[in-house]
């Protein structure tokens, strides 16, 4: 099975439909989404149709909470505030059940499990190894068979290896086949809102039977967001071009060398 790995598309259908065209391409025919389908852009419904319209399985993320009002935004920013508040009073009656009957997790199979973040807890951010050495032992108490955690939320996309002795490597947006022997935390980045890197929509092809990763990048019309956005007064960032992106970057790494280097002042 060649599955398609969506998350944090934050309202953004533009991003959404590009992905799944691409994902298409390249044989996927099913598709699975980690959540914060709502949040930050300004197209709900849009977005939400499209889901339906492919069956996509679905998990709710802390972002489609808040905007239920089942969770407050006091993390938020005041940019995604604005954004959460204006999407709880454009959400139909219909579209707010959708997100409501959505789970907090998923069996995908008798392996993969399908999360927004951390195993009943959807606002905890998974980054240091000591957060997934704690989520692997939660799903290994709850779910023993399970050996893939399809997560998100970070809007960072990587692979996160655990092995047998609690060893934890985090491998990047690597592309590569998964060994049978250890536990995979797959993270395959935010379709409708990328952090640190640029615009494109980011999200993870998984061939289960190879147990292949592969990470895509996609353009999408990232103009029309904005002035959609710009209509209902909601300011997110949608990210950098890819020329901006690689700039700074470059600019980043001279720095780095120029510290170790002792060329900085």
């Amino acid at each position: 099975m060649r599955l398609a790995v969506l998350a944090d598309i934050h309202a953004n259908p533009e991003a959404l439909q590009a992905a799944v065209e691409d994902a298409r391409t390249l044989g996927a025919r099913s598709f699975v989404c980690l959540g914060d389908i709502v949040g930050y852009n300004s197209l709900p419904t849009r977005t939400i149709e499209l889901l339906r319209h492919l069956e996509v399985v679905c998990v709710q993320g802390n972002h489609d909470l808040m905007a239920l009002g089942e969770l407050t935004p006091d993390r938020c920013g005041p940019n995604a505030r604005r954004a959460i508040q204006w999407t709880r009073e454009a959400l139909s009656a219909d579209e707010r059940a959708f997100l409501l009957s959505l789970p907090e997790s998923c069996l995908l199979d008798g392996e993969t499990l399908l999360v927004h973040s951390a195993l009943g807890d959807p606002v905890r951010y998974l980054r240091a190894d000591e957060d997934y050495r704690e989520a692997r032992r939660a799903i290994g108490e709850a779910f023993p068979r399970v050996r893939i955690c399809l997560t998100g939320h970070t809007h960072v996309g990587t692979v996160v290896e655990v092995d047998g002795l609690g060893r934890v490597r985090q491998l990047g947006r690597s592309s590569r086949t998964l060994r049978t022997d250890c536990f995979y935390f797959l993270n395959p980045g935010s379709v409708g809102h990328p952090r640190q890197e640029d615009y494109r929509a980011s999200y993870l092809i998984y061939d289960a039977g190879a147990r292949r990763t592969r990470f895509r990048k996609i353009a999408y019309n990232r103009e029309a967001v904005r002035a959609e956005n710009l209509k209902h007064d909601i300011h997110t960032d949608l990210g950098p071009s890819v020329l901006e992106h690689s700039w700074s970057a470059a600019k980043q790494s001279l720095r780095a060398i120029a510290r170790r280097t002792g060329l900085a002042r």
